[in-house]
């Protein structure tokens, strides 16, 4: 009867927690300018040598490669899905909060629900080119 301690436990975890760890290094991270083929062979590499580990019986080598190939898949996925990941990421905030000082407030309508006036940009927590 074979030993439990040479099985491997929680196999999922071999493939979701390698893939969460390329994504997370796809967010960091843009592509290589190379392309994604380096990446894509390293991740099928990766995989048949996990494979090819695997029927050779030698645990170590299976896990590392089943690790990197993973991960290698997980960063090219999340650039191949959202190629324009790391460029949206330099754009400005789309909603801020700020902090008016009010200096001048105009009459509205008796009915009316909202105000109008001028105020000066005191502080903006998102951006700080909004002061002012």
């Amino acid at each position: 009867m074979p030993s439990p301690a040479q099985h491997p436990r929680a196999p999922l975890l071999w493939i979701l927690l390698p893939m969460m760890a390329g994504l997370v290094a796809a967010q960091l991270w843009p592509l290589p300018a190379v392309g994604p083929w380096l990446i894509g062979t390293l991740a099928i590499v990766g995989i048949l040598a996990a494979g090819a580990a695997a029927c050779l019986s030698r645990a170590w080598c299976w896990q590392l490669s089943i690790v990197f190939g993973v991960a290698a898949f997980g960063f090219l996925f999340l650039h191949l899905r959202y190629p324009y990941l790391q460029e949206a990421s330099r754009l400005p905030p789309r909603e801020v909060t700020l902090e008016l000082k009010v200096t001048q407030v105009f009459p509205s309508a008796p009915s009316s629900r909202n105000l109008s006036g001028l105020g000066i940009i005191t502080d903006a927590t998102a951006d700080e080119r909004l002061h002012g």
